[in-house]
């Protein structure tokens, strides 16, 4: 069982565009950012309560200088769009392998941006010229599966849905880590263990 109070290092990364910034503002501020949106949120800590114990959460969104982000890390956000173009791709052959360089060791879990989208009239007319579809909930579990993510969360940054409920998965992750969807429980591992993973600086 983890101690009362812990610090927790997440990290969101994933391609322009994919509402990485917009994620963490709704998160931190309960409010969708109208206007205006930065490409960058500055990173925040945030005190959480999770299953009783008290977390200090601190978020750290991702742009050109993300290798300085990783060292400390304990969890990883890999971000996608459901109404992206081959939303897959870049996680398994750009995201996925800089996450494993730098953090070999650590969880992470995906986001699947913009749900509100898969239902929008312009977005499904953009996705149908090009001969897409937005990716379906199905597709999102099989490909956390299939990478070994701790979990997955659809979410709308717009709409403040699943939002919380990512975060919520972070924590879990990190404190809880035989509770995952991939996990391997084992009587052996704990919660502490867990917490002492990070990135180191290479």
């Amino acid at each position: 069982m983890p101690s009362n109070e812990t610090e927790i290092k997440c990290v969101v990364v994933g391609d322009g565009a994919v509402g990485k910034t917009c994620l963490v503002k709704v998160y931190v501020d309960n409010k969708f950012p109208e206007g205006y949106v930065p490409t960058v949120f500055e990173n925040t800590y945030l005190i959480k309560e999770y299953r009783g114990l008290r977390v200090n959460l601190g978020i750290w969104d991702t742009d050109r200088l993300r290798p300085l982000s990783y060292p400390g890390a304990n969890i990883i956000v890999l971000c996608l769009s459901i109404v992206g173009i081959k939303p897959f791709d870049n996680i398994n052959y750009k995201w996925l392998p800089e996450v494993r360089h730098h953090c070999p060791n650590i969880p992470y879990v995906i986001a699947a941006t913009k749900s509100d989208l898969r239902e929008d009239p312009q977005s499904l007319k953009e996705l149908s010229n090009k001969g897409l579809q937005p990716v379906t909930t199905e597709q999102v579990k099989e490909f956390s599966d299939e990478i070994k993510a701790f979990g997955y969360q659809e979410c709308s940054s717009r709409l403040n849905k699943g939002v919380n409920e990512l975060f919520e998965l972070v924590m879990k992750a990190v404190l809880f880590p035989n509770e995952g969807a991939n996990s391997k429980a084992s009587s052996s591992a704990s919660s502490a263990d867990a917490k002492k993973k990070n990135c180191l600086l290479m």
